[in-house]
């Protein structure tokens, strides 16, 4: 049910790096893309050995936190967290190849 109608592009917030994380938000929903490049240009590296990873600063609250890895395609739920700034890891499931996915992560205001 979730929709990117009224979500405004905030890279910004995540280091203000496009090729590396996008972010959009509204009042009480971000969403963040997270590219996983191996070097300096997502856009042409391959996929890193490191989880992905994205520091973002979020207003005061509590936020509920879902990862998306897009090569499974399957949500992994993260703890509750609070509001500042905040440096998130992606979730680490059992992957057949060392190489790690880029990641969307989902956070709701509470």
């Amino acid at each position: 049910g979730l929709t990117m109608v009224g979500l405004e592009p905030a890279d910004e917030l995540v280091g203000n790096d496009p090729y590396r994380w996008k972010c959009a938000k509204n009042e009480k929903t971000w969403i963040v893309y997270i590219a996983n490049p191996d070097g300096t240009d997502p856009r042409t590296d391959s996929g890193h050995l490191k989880r992905a990873h994205v520091t973002i600063q979020l207003p005061d609250g509590r936020y509920t936190m879902r990862w998306f890895d897009p090569a499974t395609g399957k949500w992994y739920e993260g703890d509750m967290i609070a509001g500042g700034e905040q440096t998130l890891e992606a979730p680490e499931p059992d992957y057949q190849s060392p190489v790690r996915p880029d990641w969307v992560l989902l956070l709701e205001k509470r």
